[in-house]
């Protein structure tokens, strides 16, 4: 029964036939040998190409044993095998999560390497019963509570889960009738991890309070995956037309357009981006985290940042928001200084260079340039040079009108709206005196415009290379 039920299924829902081709993750255990078997019942006219991978993760002394078993299965069955040994002894933190990845890494090397058009791992009703309770008790956003589904993507692999709709009893019962050998895990029955206290100690209650608990779970996973379903087909479109993408690690929201919409959508909004950004690359948030971010885009203040996890963090500078990951320091002030002795070319990083030349050279100056270019006007004499062009400075200040009024700096900063992290990247140019001529991205200096006929009048452009 259990057997017909599968192959209806299977054929039906993930339409698979000769031509598919399929990598099976084998453990070893009652659940994975049951789903190598199954999928070889299948009618040879209606079967899939099989392969089998095994992750060796020499974390039990019968982590050999069991290896070797697979690998005596596949030559008995004729199946190709890979394997792959984890030197896990020096891993430290949550083992659980590094050896997940550890099989996934493998399994998709293996994957682009065959040329397999999916992976079919063993989950049952009881690991999505499991997981579940797992996500409530740690807490997790909507689109990320139903996480193991039938078919899903990952590391570019199409992953199917054709034994989700039935319960390790049956599987077990299965194997027994069909005298199939498998390893049994000690480690399973140990109270020590939560996933085993839940499997042990929890989910039979709930089983004795209901007997269809994991019917109830699956029919509660199907709802919960179509809800997420409509709400992103939903909000989509509407994230699309206030988000960018600047990089795989940071992610652009207009907040003008997202304090449009109302309460209930920013909140969904947010965490639809979240689990796009995050959420599917295996970090998670919490509501808490969430609160604090529409708070900051809400009512905190004009710039701000909170801190998420793993480097990620969520920035407000303005009408700007940014969701990010910063690898080493954020901030690239720097002590460099840039001495300009007179007219010519001069470096100021890998990307960035300025020109100095009197005005009545410019027609003779090639401009062409694939990149950012801005110009300061500068009248200059000899008492002037040489100028200095680094990044700002306590107390910087500049003469931001005809009348000579000076304005720090950081005063000006604020009332042009310059986010903090534009600040950081502006370059200062001052004379031999230390006085701010101009900064480059926002404008000039008036220090220098003076009815003085002794003045020469120069032009310095900045370029900055684009990739």
């Amino acid at each position: 029964m259990l057997q017909k039920k599968f192959i209806s299924d299977s054929l039906k829902l993930f339409q698979w036939d000769k031509q598919t081709k399929l990598l099976v993750a084998v453990s070893g255990g009652v659940d994975s040998i049951v789903l190598l078997e199954l999928l070889l019942a299948i009618p040879e006219d209606e079967r899939p190409e099989i392969g089998v991978a095994h992750v060796n993760h020499q974390l039990r002394k019968e982590s050999e044993e069991e290896a070797e078993m697979v690998r005596q299965l596949c030559q008995t069955k004729g199946l190709p095998f890979y394997s792959y040994v984890w030197q896990s002894q020096s891993e430290q933190g949550n083992m659980e999560s590094k050896a997940r990845e550890v099989r996934y890494t493998f399994f998709a090397e293996v994957y682009k390497r065959g040329g397999y058009t999916g992976l079919v791992t063993a989950h049952h009703a009881d690991d999505l019963a499991e997981t579940l309770i797992m996500k409530l008790i740690k807490g997790t956003q909507l689109g990320n509570l139903a996480s193991i589904r039938a078919e899903s993507s990952r590391l570019g692999m199409r992953i199917y889960r054709p034994l989700l709709t039935f319960s390790k009893l049956e599987l077990r019962d299965y194997a027994k009738a069909n005298q199939l050998f498998y390893c049994e895990d000690q480690t399973n029955h140990s109270l020590d991890y939560q996933r085993n206290r839940i499997r042990h100690q929890v989910i039979p209650l709930l089983k004795e309070e209901n007997p269809n608990f994991l019917n109830q779970v699956q029919n509660l996973t199907k709802q919960l995956s179509y809800t997420d379903k409509v709400l992103s087909t939903t909000l989509e479109p509407i994230l699309d037309s206030m988000t960018h993408c600047e990089s795989e690690k940071c992610w652009v929201l207009d907040l003008d357009m997202f304090q449009n919409q109302s309460k209930e959508s920013r909140y969904l909004l947010l965490t639809t981006l979240i689990q796009k950004v995050m959420i599917q690359k295996g970090y998670s948030l919490s509501d808490r985290q969430v609160e604090a971010i529409l708070s900051l885009i809400e009512k905190g203040k004009s710039q701000g940042r909170i801190d998420l996890q793993a480097n990620w963090y969520f920035r407000k500078e303005y009408n700007v928001g940014y969701i990010e990951q910063v690898v080493g320091k954020s901030s690239i002030i720097s002590s460099m200084i840039t001495e300009v002795l007179g007219t010519g070319e001069y470096e100021l990083s890998k990307t960035e260079k300025v020109r100095l030349y009197p005005e009545d050279e410019a027609a003779a100056v090639d401009h062409s340039f694939l990149g950012t270019k801005e110009e300061i006007s500068l009248y200059l004499d000899q008492s002037d040079f040489p100028l200095s062009i680094r990044r700002r400075a306590p107390g910087d200040a500049i003469i931001y009108n005809k009348e000579g009024n000076h304005k720090k700096l950081r005063r000006l900063f604020i009332d042009e709206k310059i986010p903090q992290s534009i600040r950081e990247k502006m370059w200062v140019v001052a004379n031999s005196e230390r006085e701010v001529l101009g900064v480059f991205t926002i404008g000039k200096s008036y220090l220098s415009i003076k009815k003085e006929t002794d003045k020469i009048h120069y032009r310095l452009v900045y370029f900055k290379e684009e990739h």
